[in-house]
């Protein structure tokens, strides 16, 4: 396991993540590959699209495919429940998956969903640093207009194990993106421990990607091969980030 401790997350040297995708392990080992060819820091894997869930066996099968076809490049691991069947979208089935991933010893860091049980979050936490791995909080916003709470929101969850959080959320407009910024900055202030990766989604964000805006997050994402309505492809991504000296 590359350690993800390694990487220093420094808002003012990003580094890139691009998605491995893939609904079986086959699809997974051909994403694999791809994103070997493509200039990159970190990979994240998303398991609530693999077909596999909840058989954990499978699970592992996933998470050695990862390992192995980037030679033990540093994964990023998280589950969103919204893509998991439905039959499988409890609270138990969300700790199972979890547990089984940070246990495997296979990934770097685990993504923690904001509206999980604040216990559970705490217990996977705890386990991420007994065995290495990162734990990241995760909160989605429905919109930048939330920006006006985010700061408590931060706030609140700063007394869990934590200190990495993940907030993505639509920018319709660059104001959205400076109205995050600022309540991260706010934030940052008084909790200068933490680590704060801000990803806002959309056209807009992705055109001020490419203008060198890296929106003073330490982790920036990108599409593994073409341009996306959302993403710049990681190729361009990175001859954006030589040309700023990033």
């Amino acid at each position: 396991m590359a350690n993800l401790a390694n990487i220093r997350l420094n808002r003012k040297k990003p580094i890139i993540c691009v998605p491995c995708t893939g609904a079986t392990v086959g699809d997974i080992c051909y994403s694999c590959q791809q994103i070997r060819e493509k200039p990159h820091d970190i990979i994240e894997y998303n398991a609530g699209t693999f077909n596999g869930l909840p058989n954990l066996s499978q699970l592992w099968n996933a998470l050695l495919m990862i390992t192995q076809a980037t030679n033990e490049g540093t994964f990023i691991f998280k589950c969103e429940k919204k893509d998991l069947p439905e039959y499988c979208r409890t609270e138990r089935d969300y700790r199972d998956i979890m547990t089984f991933a940070l246990r495997s010893g296979l990934p770097d860091a685990l993504e923690i969903a904001a509206d999980t049980d604040p216990d559970l979050i705490d217990d996977l936490s705890e386990q991420c640093m007994d065995t290495g791995l990162i734990p990241i909080i995760s909160l989605s916003l429905t919109n930048a207009s939330e920006a006006s709470s985010l700061e408590q929101r931060l706030t609140g969850l700063s007394d869990l194990e934590a200190r990495t959080f993940h907030i993505t959320f639509p920018a319709q407009t660059t104001d959205d993106i400076d109205a995050v910024r600022q309540a991260v900055r706010a934030f940052l202030q008084e909790n200068y421990e933490f680590k704060v990766i801000i990803q806002p989604t959309g056209p807009v964000a992705k055109a001020e990607l490419l203008k060198g805006n890296t929106f003073d997050s330490p982790i920036l994402y990108a599409a593994v091969n073409e341009e996306t309505d959302s993403l710049p492809s990681c190729t361009d991504l990175r001859r954006v980030l030589d040309e700023k000296g990033l």
